[in-house]
């Protein structure tokens, strides 16, 4: 059995998804480690970071940095931000199993494949593009209600939106 891993560009940074290949639960698994092979620019040999979880089994688990391994992401998906865009990165991901979190170990038998290599792009397409809530129209058209209310005598300080309802 391996991990089937997904890597999508999500503009400024990567959505990893992962799930054993045949559905079925992992004997003994505890988590995840995500490998991220890296590069900033297109002629550059890259480097391999191991992304841990940043949370032990427990409030009183520190992070051995010889080992960081053991502390394994312990969920189905992650948000790498640890990407910029026009860099380049593959992942791969293997479980973390064992009895207790004393007793961990690496299953190889369960490591994915490297994902293809794919360009942070932060780019849109003709079918998907960003829209920015932060742009002039909600602006213009709350000063220009505002400014309507305050001549009507009906001040809303709070307005948030152009199409709010009046309020008595």
């Amino acid at each position: 059995m391996s991990l089937d891993v997904k890597v999508y560009d999500n503009g400024d940074h990567t959505a990893l998804v992962w799930l054993p290949a045949d559905g079925k639960p992992i004997p003994g698994c505890l988590g995840f480690t995500i490998h991220r092979l890296k590069k900033e620019r297109e002629k550059s040999a890259g480097c391999r970071h191991l992304l841990h979880g940043f949370v032990g089994f427990s409030d009183d688990d520190k992070l051995d940095p010889a080992a960081p391994w053991k502390h394994p992401v312990q969920r189905f998906m992650w948000w790498d931000y640890g990407v910029s865009p026009g860099g380049r990165c593959a992942v791969f991901g293997g479980a973390v199993v064992g009895k207790d979190k004393d007793h961990l170990q690496l299953s190889t038998a369960d490591a994915s494949a490297l994902t293809p290599e794919m360009t942070i792009s932060g780019q849109t397409t003709p079918t998907c593009r960003p829209i920015s809530t932060r742009g002039s129209w909600p602006r213009s058209g709350c000063r220009a209600r505002s400014r309507s209310r305050q001549k009507s005598k009906d001040r809303r300080p709070d307005c948030q939106h152009q199409n709010l309802p009046a309020t008595s």
